[in-house]
């Protein structure tokens, strides 16, 4: 463990699952008993993926990339739902409409940004890139470890993403 993280954790940005649980004071354990956040994502009690995480987070990849394309309305009720981590009666109450309409708005904006992946597919092209530019991090560090300028042009494409 490094700085409160295992090994796997350490390259992975927390900001967002952070954020996302700070509200609903969820907390999901790994077996040895302490929280880890691999691969970008939560361990259940059984030390396998969170199914609850890792849909909040293909959301709010699938947000980032496709919230243009939605409506003021839909983009406001899943920044609420998903990035602010608001129940659906917050949001109900906050917009002076039922829970049901709430929960029916997010349901069919989640499928509709579904729809635009798998047609468009910006979220599995930016996946495939980041797994690249890992594994030429990994290769330059391996053969080309004192060529600085190389290392220089791959963070630079690195935080292009």
């Amino acid at each position: 463990m490094e700085g409160g993280r295992c090994e796997l954790c350490r390259p992975f940005c927390l900001a967002s699952v952070v954020r996302s649980f700070a509200r609903s004071r969820l907390t999901l354990y790994g077996k040895d008993g302490t929280l880890h956040f691999c691969k970008g994502i939560l361990l259940n009690n059984e030390g396998g993926e969170s199914p609850v995480l890792e849909k909040t987070m293909r959301m709010n990849y699938l947000y980032d990339f496709y919230q243009a394309l939605l409506t003021p309305k839909q983009r406001n009720y899943m920044a609420l739902y998903y990035l602010d981590d608001y129940s659906l009666g917050e949001i109900a109450e906050q917009y002076e409409v039922s829970r049901q309409a709430v929960y029916d708005n997010i349901r069919r904006t989640e499928a509709m940004l579904e729809q635009y992946e798998e047609k468009l597919g910006l979220l599995r092209k930016y996946e495939r890139r980041r797994q690249i530019i890992e594994r030429l991090k990994d290769y330059i560090s391996r053969h080309y470890g004192a060529d600085a300028e190389l290392a220089a042009l791959v963070r630079e494409l690195d935080e292009l993403d």
